[in-house]
């Protein structure tokens, strides 16, 4: 993900864990996306089964960690 918001901090959730509902798509996918580039273990939550475990997938493709959750 391309470094847009560079007024956050390199590692700013590091050791955090965010749990974002909707992460499977659209704007919660962005917003638990950028936590996982900022450090943070994400818990991504939806609706649909497959969304939340495509969105974990490039939450660590990113360098991010966490789990996906339906």
């Amino acid at each position: 993900m391309a470094d847009d918001y560079s007024v956050l901090r390199e590692g700013l959730l590091a050791g955090k864990t965010a749990i974002v509902t909707g992460g499977g798509r659209g704007i919660g996918k962005v917003i638990a996306r950028r936590f996982g580039a900022l450090g943070a273990n994400v818990v991504v939550a939806g609706r649909h089964i497959e969304t939340p475990g495509e969105a974990q997938a490039e939450i660590e493709t990113e360098g991010g960690g966490g789990l996906p959750h339906r």
